[in-house]
């Protein structure tokens, strides 16, 4: 992922969906984590990947931005990073 980001191509659809794909992990296996601490760790993981796959889905484009930020509205596997308030999707 940080060859792909300091690449030429660090700004697509590709990327943004990557970082996507990593935030959506996170998020899932924190749903199971048995420990508060790891599923804090988890958690916080999630949301940096999801603020920087924003990120670059808006430098990528109006409409890879609006794709990536209406999944990450809906995606099932980011419901524990939602219900968690580390990141605040409604005002983007």
């Amino acid at each position: 992922m940080k060859s792909l980001e300091q690449s030429s191509q660090g700004i697509s659809e590709d990327a943004a969906a990557a970082l996507y794909n990593l935030a959506c992990y996170n998020s899932e296996k924190s749903a199971s984590a048995t420990d508060p601490a790891a599923q804090d760790d988890m958690l916080r993981k999630a949301a940096g990947y999801l603020e920087r796959s924003l990120d670059v889905a808006r430098k990528a484009g109006p409409d890879i931005f609006a794709a990536t930020l209406g999944l990450a509205r809906t995606e099932g596997d980011l419901d524990p990073l939602r219900k968690s308030n580390l990141i605040d999707l409604n005002n983007r």
